[in-house]
């Protein structure tokens, strides 16, 4: 039964207090009736969530907050702050282990249950399409919900993207779309997958000596949909992926993509870079000099949407180890933060990780970047991160 304005008001008031003061005092009891008012206040309440979650390093038990959000999921996707909420799963899944070793495949069954929900706006519909590319390997999606979603513009190019580089197994209905659609990236996703006779039954391909033989790379009589296809195929076989990431081919075929410019590849090259990158792997990125002409091509093309994707692919390099090109980039990490919005909040969550690296420290000075975090400091926002930088910096 939804409660009175006055009573809400006080209620969503007091949990703020709590969840931005005195965290651990929010039991599981107290826990339960946020939940209750989620339908009511969905953004009041994500604020409140978000607040606790800001303040989880200062929580012994923090799960009774967190599950408020997959008990409320339908009246957060079908709210104004979808968007946002999308985002903080992401977030919680990029930063607990636990949660995503637990709790992704629910997520995603879930994720896909609301992308057949009507209520469900195209912004929200886009946020889950990034989310389950950015996670998911393997996806069974709705042959009917595809299609349709393929037919609607605003979503069109975030199912794409979902279909380049998850292994789905396209309907016909899905099928019979894509065909109609005049995207290279449609024709992409052709190729990279057919309908099997029986669907009880996916195929199991075996890309071993793709990766022994890796020639394929370099050849230039293979058209450049065909190489797509392959490198793709490769790229989604786990058993193969460690080795593909260590060929000089590899990261050599990925500067050859960059040289395009062009933004839907760009943003392709992001998913692909972060399934690649490893502490295996980062002498080849070295050698390669991949980053640095990467991120100069973000800086040039100049779109938010490109830019977005290029700083998770800078936030996984950050969080697996230093690469020279690294220092080339940070300084540019001022003008991402002007941007404002998430992507500000992920750049000085950047600069605070990279100041772990002895190498980094002296650029950072260089560039004012201590007077920048002092400043934050002062504002008590990313606590965390001003403390963090402050301590490797000192």
């Amino acid at each position: 039964m939804p409660v009175s304005k006055n009573l809400l008001d006080k209620c969503l008031t007091t949990l703020y207090r709590m969840a931005t003061s005195n965290p651990e005092a929010i039991t599981e009891d107290i826990a339960n009736i946020l939940s209750r008012l989620v339908p009511q206040a969905p953004k009041k309440c994500l604020v409140i969530i978000r607040s606790y979650i800001d303040r989880i390093d200062d929580i012994g038990d923090p799960w009774s907050v967190i599950s408020v959000l997959n008990q409320q999921m339908n009246s957060f996707i079908t709210s104004e702050v979808a968007v946002q909420y999308i985002s903080l799963i992401y977030y919680l899944f990029e930063n607990i282990a636990e949660l995503k070793e637990n709790q992704l495949e629910y997520y995603e069954t879930e994720f896909i249950r609301c992308l057949s929900n009507r209520r469900v706006k195209d912004d929200a519909l886009n946020a889950i399409y990034r989310f389950l590319a950015q996670l998911s390997d393997s996806l069974d999606l709705n042959d009917e919900t595809t299609a349709l979603h393929l037919s609607k513009p605003a979503v069109q190019k975030s199912v794409i993207n979902l279909l380049l580089h998850c292994n789905v197994l396209l309907g016909p209905n899905t099928l019979s779309k894509l065909s109609t659609i005049k995207l290279h990236s449609a024709a992409y996703v052709i190729l990279k997958f057919s309908l099997p006779a029986d669907k009880s039954k996916p195929h199991e391909s075996d890309h071993s000596n793709m990766v022994k033989y890796p020639c394929w790379l370099e050849n230039n009589q293979i058209t450049p949909a065909l190489k797509m296809r392959l490198f793709l195929a490769v790229l989604l076989d786990k058993k193969c992926r460690s080795r593909l990431a260590q060929l000089p081919q590899t990261t050599a075929y990925l500067n050859f993509l960059v040289e395009t410019k062009n933004g839907e590849v760009m943003k392709m090259i992001s998913t692909c870079v972060r399934r690649l990158i490893s502490e295996e792997s980062l002498h080849n990125f070295q050698e390669s000099g991949f980053f640095q002409n990467y991120w100069n091509t973000v800086m040039e093309i100049n779109d938010q949407n490109v830019t977005n994707a290029a700083i998770m692919c800078i936030d996984k390099l950050v969080k697996v180890g230093f690469l020279d090109d690294l220092n080339i980039i940070l300084p540019t990490m001022k003008k991402v933060i002007n941007f404002g919005g998430g992507i500000a909040e992920q750049a000085i969550k950047i600069v605070s990780s990279s100041s772990r690296f002895q190498e980094c420290v002296p650029v950072l000075k260089k560039h004012g970047f201590p007077k920048y975090f002092a400043k934050l400091k002062e504002t008590r926002n990313f606590t965390k991160e001003c403390r963090m930088f402050e301590k490797n910096i000192s």
